[in-house]
């Protein structure tokens, strides 16, 4: 995932990845008040979906549950990343014969 596998996004040893348990039947209204960014507007607001989070583990801490989130600010951490081979070949010169 964004050039950072094996090192995020996969469930294995020395891997570090984000587990959330999603109910699929569960039905609610988004409302930004709800959410947990940083910005003061949806374009979702006032629309009923199925499915949401229930529980998120990062690291094998709970810091979502049901709505309320768990994690001390400043719990992230920072993953650099290797430029992706498509870029790679984008800014490389190419040679002509």
């Amino acid at each position: 995932m964004h050039s950072l596998a094996p090192r995020k996004g996969t469930i294995a040893v020395g891997s570090d990845a984000d587990i959330t348990l999603w109910d699929p039947t569960r039905t609610t209204t988004i409302a930004n008040d709800r959410l947990h960014h940083n910005v003061d507007f949806t374009t979702y607001e006032g629309r009923e979906i199925t499915g949401w989070p229930m529980k998120t583990l990062s690291r094998g801490e709970l810091v979502w549950d049901d709505g309320k989130a768990l994690a001390e600010p400043g719990r992230g951490e920072f993953l650099a990343r290797e430029t992706p081979e498509p870029v790679l070949r984008h800014t490389r010169p190419t040679t002509t014969h």
